[in-house]
This record gives structure tokens, sequence and C-alpha cells, in this order.
């Protein structure tokens, strides 16, 4: 029931990008504070937005923002 090789370098390269905008504009602190709420939390999503005010639609597209403005179109 695994991911095939590039399904899973797909996902390792979203979630890295998806980190370093999270960093980057929230800063480390709200990513540890979302890690720590984690066990809590009855899903990641719910975490993310107890945490960031962020739900994944948001993050996607917010995401997509930052790797467009980063690495526009090449």
């Amino acid at each position: 029931m695994g991911m095939e090789t590039g399904q899973a370098a797909l996902a390792y390269a979203e979630s890295l990008a998806a980190v370093d905008y999270l960093v980057r504009t929230n800063g480390m602190g709200d990513v540890e504070r979302l890690l720590e709420r984690l066990p809590r939390a009855i899903s990641f999503e719910a975490a993310m937005r107890e945490t960031l005010r962020l739900d994944y639609e948001e993050l996607d597209e917010n995401l997509k923002k930052y790797l467009s403005h980063q690495f526009g179109n090449r």
C-alpha cells in the first residue's frame, strides 16, 4: 500500500517546500507549536487551523504563490 518512488519523491519535495514556506512566513516558533499540538489534535488540519489559522486549501494556495514568487515560471 506504499507509494511509488516518484510519488514519494514528489510528496517529500512538496512537504519540504511547505515547511520552508511556513518557517519563512510564520517563523520556526509557529512550526514548533504546530508539532507540539499534533498529539492532542484530532487531525493535522485541525492542529494547523488552531496554530496557524490555515486549512489545507489556504496552505496549498499560499504555497503555490510562494513557490511561484521564489522560482517563477521556469
